[in-house]
């Protein structure tokens, strides 16, 4: 997966970066433009609370030294808004006390300066993962609640003695509309879960058994992409997991298609549901 990138729309995330050193700030955004985020920057406090309110980041990497956060008010705010983006904070003098102020914050990571862009990115990996969960969730629950809110309406219409053509085809529809929503739902949270579980368990030369089902006639590429199948695992961790690309994945399933007889994955499913890995 590239990094900065969010697997689900493809959208790079956007950072914004708060420090008062010119040189460092400038440098260090380089670096991250280099490795695919958006990276806004800001030299103080008040400019970095005028972007925040003006575009939504994925997470904000913060100087502690800085005007406008001497006493750590911008912190302090930030990390008390609900629904503010994680906060990374950079620091040139690390002390027990800023590090127990940050941690009673909950920010998401306290680091020492000097820091490369290589030891940073997985700090920001972490913080826009949230991000990106957060939104999850939120476009779930408004699903959700469409989906409670047609029920409701279906209910209502139901007990008011619904019964002529247009009404059924009404109940029909708001019928459908209830089950794509809570369907996408459901696609959604499988996403979440495999952008936050991590990657799926490596093959780790495991072959596969299913009686009556013509494996052999897989190609060896073609296995391992049906052993993450019978796993569940997605298109998109699949491609990350063999490192190729998901175009690539989903010729070796047609393939895998043809081969075994099936029109389908969901067909493939049904198939080897009987598939173990060999010990």
């Amino acid at each position: 997966m590239t990094i900065g990138v969010d697997s689900r729309t493809g959208v790079h995330e956007r950072v914004l970066l708060v420090d008062d050193d010119d040189g460092y700030r400038d440098s260090l955004a380089k670096l991250l433009h280099g490795h695919g985020y958006c990276c806004d920057t800001a030299s103080d406090a008040e400019s970095a609370e005028q972007k925040l309110r003006q575009v939504a980041y994925g997470a904000v990497i913060s100087d502690l030294r800085m005007p406008g956060n001497a006493k750590g008010e911008f912190v302090e705010q930030l990390c008390s808004t609900p629904g503010a983006p994680p906060l990374i904070v950079l620091t040139a003098y690390p002390s027990l006390d800023s590090a127990m102020r940050s941690a009673n914050l909950h920010v998401s990571s306290y680091i020492e300066k000097p820091v490369t862009a290589g030891e940073l990115l997985p700090h920001i990996e972490r913080a826009t993962d949230r991000s990106r969960a957060r939104r999850a969730v939120a476009d779930l629950e408004a699903r959700l609640q469409a989906a409670g809110e047609a029920t409701e309406h279906m209910r209502d219409l139901l007990e008011g003695g619904a019964g002529g053509a247009t009404d059924r085809e009404l109940v029909g529809s708001l019928r459908r509309t209830t089950a794509r929503e809570l369907l996408s739902g459901l696609v959604d949270l499988e996403d979440l879960r495999e952008q936050l579980g991590g990657e799926p368990p490596a093959a780790d030369g495991e072959d596969l058994v299913a009686p009556g089902v013509p494996l052999d006639q897989l190609s060896p590429r073609e296995r391992e992409v049906l052993q993450f199948i019978a796993r569940g695992y997605r298109v998109p961790t699949i491609s990350a997991q063999l490192d190729i690309s998901r175009h690539t994945v989903r010729n070796h399933l047609k393939r895998i298609f043809a081969k075994l007889g099936v029109a389908s994955q969901a067909e493939l499913l049904e198939l080897i549901k009987p598939v173990q890995p060999r010990r």
